[in-house]
């Protein structure tokens, strides 16, 4: 008899639009020489958007708008002139509030609520959530499709290659002209096509249901409902919407197949939890299952480090609160990844847990100079991600950059520009950014009792850039 699933219910409910606008930015046209890139009118016709659409959303990151920045149509400006800005406020970091479109009243603020199982099913077999269903669409990454062949025979279809320079709207639109919206679909794969699928299926406004595929997306990316593609040169992650599946079903046997590079990146998100949690027994037990490659160890501690994240999620869906904190590291982590990016491609690029990694590292000694978390608190931590083997060495990551060496001057301004982009940032101080840090005792420091960010100013984070050089290299 097969052994019956651990179940994770998760109960949602969210404010629509996700964050409450504390001041607004008036349009009244698009500008003339607004930047209209030659495939924006092909991606916009994919996802039926108006026209412009994707100029709009250039404008709004070139004007490093936040998330609590609402945006505000003029009132002559005519139903066609509007509606770019009006699809472009609902998919800008996930949605910001709009008011004023041709000369309409700002709609009453609303509220969605849901609920959704994650399953973590035996990996003695096959479960039945895998199985072929007639009335579903399937999405399937291209490497597992080559592995599990029975995924890739399914009668509705589309197996995508996927990687960060595919994460993008006309990665998006491909999905949707594929599939029409009437069959539920159903994502198999890594963080990455569960991002765009979830995203695509917000656009449809239709069902989705989640088959992680790796460490990372069982752990981290399939739970919480937020969905986004990367937006060059702006970063990633930067557009999405808050879409939550009708299931997650997590088979822990597809870890078996899982190439140890994708392992070791997901244990960097689940070590964050850990470390998050303060629960230094799972940080310990993750770590002897991360150097054995043990999937059956990682797979008993999965329901831990997913409880983890859910009960973060339950109690702040739209991330205006604590859900933040599950940035830690991030920052420096999607700063990386963007450099990445922009010098490599196929294998050569960074992944996002191995950004995430490397991003602890930062954060941590951030965290010990301009926070009040303690020397032996944080060396703890980074001693557990040596332990774990999971951070790549400096030499890998100076050629994941495009660099001959992390010491070059031109690593850390790059780095610096993609900060003032982060989606956790609520000022538009141009010297400052906003940073899940730690304080004493491990816990995120608050700086008081409304946000869980602090702000750091260029110059500090310039020192904490030579400190982690110094500490990065120590570790290997």
């Amino acid at each position: 008899m097969p052994t019956a699933p651990a179940t994770l219910t998760i109960n949602w409910t969210m404010p629509v639009p996700p964050v409450k606008a504390t001041s607004w930015y008036r349009w009244d046209a698009l500008p003339a020489d607004a930047a209209v890139e030659p495939a924006d009118a092909a991606a916009e016709a994919a996802l039926g958007w108006p026209a412009r659409t994707i100029a709009a959303l250039r404008l709004g990151f070139q004007r490093r708008l936040p998330r609590s920045t609402g945006w505000e149509t003029g009132k002559r400006m005519s139903p066609a002139d509007a509606a770019p800005f009006l699809q472009a406020a609902k998919v800008y970091k996930r949605g910001v509030a709009h008011r004023g479109e041709a000369g309409l009243a700002l709609a009453a603020p609303t509220e969605a609520k849901g609920q959704y199982d994650i399953k973590i099913h035996s990996d003695a077999e096959l479960p039945p959530a895998l199985d072929a269903s007639a009335n579903d669409f399937f999405l399937i990454d291209a490497k597992v499709a080559a592995t599990w062949p029975a995924l890739a025979a399914h009668p509705h279809r589309l197996v995508l290659e996927t990687h960060e320079h595919l994460k993008t709207l006309a990665t998006t639109g491909k999905i949707l002209a594929a599939w029409d919206g009437k069959r539920p679909l159903a994502a198999f794969g890594g963080g990455i096509l569960c991002d765009v699928a979830g995203f695509a299926a917000s656009l449809r406004n239709a069902p989705v249901r989640f088959v992680p595929t790796t460490l990372l997306a069982m752990a981290d990316a399939c739970v919480g409902g937020k969905t986004g593609v990367n937006f060059a040169p702006f970063g990633k992650n930067q557009l999405g919407a808050f879409a939550f599946p009708t299931a997650v079903d997590v088979w822990p046997g597809f870890l078996r197949t899982l190439p140890p590079r994708e392992l070791s990146a997901g244990g960097a998100e689940c070590l964050k939890h850990s470390f998050l949690a303060g629960n230094n027994v799972l940080s310990e037990e993750l770590i002897r299952a991360l150097v054995k490659t043990d999937t059956a160890a990682l797979a008993g501690l999965l329901p831990a480090v997913i409880s983890f994240k859910a009960d973060v999620v339950a109690e702040d869906p739209a991330e205006t609160g604590r859900r933040a904190t599950l940035n830690f590291g991030h920052t420096m982590a999607h700063a990386l990844e963007a450099m990445s990016q922009k010098a490599t491609q196929g294998d050569d690029t960074l992944l996002h847990g191995e950004a995430v990694a490397v991003g602890i590292i930062f954060a941590l000694v951030l965290s010990r100079r301009v926070a009040t978390l303690t020397r032996p608190e944080a060396d703890t931590m980074l001693d557990q991600l040596r332990r774990a083997r999971i951070v790549p060495p400096p030499a890998a990551l100076a050629k994941a950059l495009g660099v001959p060496d992390l010491k070059d001057k031109q690593v850390f301004p790059a780095l610096y520009a993609s900060f003032a982009h982060d989606k956790k940032n609520q000022t538009r101080n141009a010297a400052a950014s906003d940073w899940i840090l730690l304080g004493k005792g491990g816990k995120v420091l608050r700086q008081d009792q409304s946000g869980y960010t602090t702000p750091v100013f260029e110059q500090e984070l310039v020192t904490a850039w030579g400190e982690f050089l110094r500490v990065y290299s120590e570790m290997q």
